[in-house]
Order: C-alpha cells, then structure tokens, then sequence
C-alpha cells in the first residue's frame, strides 16, 4: 500500500529535503553550483566586499561561493559558511582548505535559522536559493536593516538554466517530483495572468 505524506511532512518538505540528499543528487550538485570564473566578479558584485569584511554565507551548499567570498576579504576578512546539510558542511571545508584559505573560512552545521554568531559580527550576508526556507524572511531580514540586491539577467539566466536541466533529469525518474512540477509550472503560468490584471502585488 502507498504511503500518504503527512501534512506536516508536506510542509516541511522544501526545507528536510535539504536536510538528507542521496549521493546522485549530491554530485549534481557539486557541478551545478559551481561558479565559473568569469562569473564569480558578477555575482558578488551586489555584496560591495572589502578586505577584511566579515561574511555570512547562509546556505553555503558545497561552499564554492563561500571560497571566492573568502579571496575577496582576504587575510583580515572572515567567512562564516552555514547549512542544514552536514555533507555540504564538510565539502566546503576541504574546499577552503584546497584553496588555501581555511583559516578566514569557518563551516558550521545549523538544524534551523539561528546562527552561530553573535549579534553586530557580520559586515555583509549572501543567500542563494535558501531564503524561500525561511519562514518570514523578508520582513525579519528588512527589520535588521539589511538591503536586498537583485541579481542581473546573466547571473539569474545561468541558475535557471541549471534548475531546469535538474527538473528535467529528476522529471524522468520520479513521477511525483514530474507531477508536482507541472503543478508548480502550473500555477505560477496562472499567477501572472492575474498579476498583470492588477489583483495581486
């Protein structure tokens, strides 16, 4: 007999499957965020990075961002690299280390949003694909005085088509991730329609 979900299983869905990944998916993973060199300038660019800053990478996967952000700040900067996945946790330390940086780049394993640093020790933060796992991101984050940049169209251009190239290969095998996609797909066609007509904001 097939196993129902849960609500709370649904729920918690988008963030636990983070939490536990397959080996497959992991190197999927490892190659899809890495960051080309040509890209890395363009990419932090919105974070404005001196030497000698103090970052928090929230959500640092295999920490191949977190290792650039690390070269930015340099020997006085400091990296904080966070995630719910403690695979992740352990690659980005071995990849500081190949890198020759460990020393300015510190990976911590969290099981929720609390981190552990203390308050006013961080001169700039970095999100990628993680902040829609927050509960109430953007007001808490807006609250703290902190100033949302948007990503240019290159940069967005190359993570979507990265996103779609793992919808595509999950979509094969796994006939409930395909039909919760076209759900999805689905339902963000039809949101448009009724943000141009003016209903939503």
């Amino acid at each position: 007999m097939a196993k129902t979900a849960s609500k709370r299983e649904l729920d918690n869905y988008y963030r636990d499957h983070w939490v536990e990944i397959d080996s497959e998916r992991l190197r999927r993973y490892d190659e899809m965020f890495r960051v080309p060199p040509e890209r890395v300038d363009a990419l932090l660019k919105p974070l404005s990075l001196s030497k000698g800053h103090r970052v928090l990478d929230f959500g640092c996967g295999p920490g191949f961002v977190a290792t650039e952000i690390a070269r930015k700040v340099g020997p006085n900067g400091t990296v904080h690299a966070v995630d719910v996945n403690r695979e992740f946790v352990a690659k980005a330390q071995v990849i500081s280390e190949a890198a020759g940086i460990s020393e300015r780049l510190t990976a911590h394993h969290i099981e929720d949003e609390t981190l552990p640093i203390g308050t006013g020790t961080l001169d700039r933060a970095f999100a990628k694909n993680v902040l829609e796992y927050v509960p109430e991101v953007l007001n808490t984050l807006k609250e703290k005085g902190v100033q949302i940049h948007r990503w240019n169209k290159d940069i967005l251009d190359t993570l979507k088509t990265a996103w779609l190239e793992v919808v595509e290969e999950e979509s094969a095998k796994d006939a409930d991730f395909k039909r919760a996609w076209e759900s999805l797909s689905s339902f963000r066609k039809d949101i448009k329609v009724w943000q141009s007509l003016g209903y939503l904001n």
